[in-house]
């Protein structure tokens, strides 16, 4: 019982200064230089007024990469965020922190007693379902990844388009 509660309270304080760390201006060294992309995949949808399709938010030339702090801002108007999960680029994930609304999903996430991960792959799946006609801009926002290290790393950002129309 002891062990169990001490291994919580271990993950509940790197949890914290984890958070504190993305959160805080000016605590970490910025990595703006080091090539790190985040995209959405595919670039561009074209979908029908009843479907639905899945997007990705894949990481290019990450380097020892341990945590996220992200935003992804779409038109509520047009799409309605159906479900996220993880995708595996980072493994053994706690989620700190989830705001998911319309137009907009926040998730600040760190990976617990794992490695810091290298290359690319993929870190999030989202399934977007059509809500009206019209034009969707998906992207990325207020992104700060960061590594085991505790630097902050400002990737490249790279969005998606979906065009909902009623073929």
């Amino acid at each position: 019982m002891l062990v169990k509660r001490l291994k919580m309270v271990r993950l509940a304080s790197l949890a914290f200064v984890l958070m504190v760390l993305i959160t805080t201006p000016g605590t970490a060294r910025v990595n703006a230089g080091s090539g790190t992309q985040l995209s959405i995949t595919p670039g561009a949808v074209n979908l029908d007024s009843s479907g639905t399709t899945t997007l990705t938010v894949e990481v290019s030339n990450g380097s020892n990469l341990n945590a996220y702090d992200l935003t992804i801002l779409y038109d509520e108007e047009v799409l309605v965020l159906e479900t996220w999960s993880h995708g595996g680029y980072l493994s053994n994930l706690v989620v700190i922190k989830q705001v998911n609304q319309p137009g907009s999903l926040r998730l600040v996430c760190t990976q617990i007693a794992t490695p810091g991960v290298s290359g690319d792959g993929t870190l999030l799946n989202l399934i977007f379902r059509a809500l009206n006609e019209g034009t969707s801009n998906v992207v990325l926002s207020d992104v700060k990844l960061s590594t085991s290290n505790s630097e902050s790393v400002i990737p490249s950002l790279f969005g998606a388009i979906v065009t909902v129309s009623s073929n």
